[in-house]
């Protein structure tokens, strides 16, 4: 058994190393908090009034038939482009307000032919990129809806 002064010294510096390291942890998750809620947070005057893409969101339709949809604060014109693997429909003049909403939306696990789905920034518009793991017949369509429109992208096989 060692001294209790020596157990006292011990415990003491595993203490403070820990209650430092668990200070530091605690002050970083703060901050980082505190700049995504600021980064969200900040919009400039022309962000306000752009139409905004709040969600992307996937759903299997039937055996062999997907939907990836984008909810829309208004009506917004839409192209796209195919490639080999991937589908990228450009939304004009639109903006993804919360950093979360940039996050890929993973749908290889449900068979489909859709890998993922995401929305990314470029310029004054939003880009929707969904990944394809094969093949797969395309339609696309804008709906009005209540309160906002829809982007549809049927997928079939």
């Amino acid at each position: 058994m060692t001294s209790p002064q020596g157990i006292t010294t011990l415990s003491r510096t595993g203490t403070f190393f820990i209650g430092v390291g668990l200070s530091c942890a605690l002050l970083l998750v703060q901050n980082a908090g505190a700049q995504i809620d600021k980064h969200d947070a900040v919009e400039t005057a022309q962000d306000s009034d752009a139409p905004t893409a709040t969600l992307v969101g996937f759903r299997m339709t039937g055996p062999k038939t997907a939907l990836v949809y984008v909810n829309l604060t208004e009506v917004v014109s839409v192209s796209s482009a195919k490639n080999q693997n991937s589908l990228t429909f450009t939304l004009k003049n639109t903006k993804v307000k919360v950093s979360n909403n940039k996050n890929p939306l993973l749908a290889s696990h449900f068979g489909s032919a859709v890998k993922s789905a995401q929305l990314i920034a470029a310029g004054k518009d939003t880009q929707l990129i969904i990944l394809l793991t094969r093949k797969a017949k395309v339609s696309s369509k804008v709906v009005a809806e209540a309160g906002g429109a829809v982007l549809y992208v049927t997928l079939s096989e």
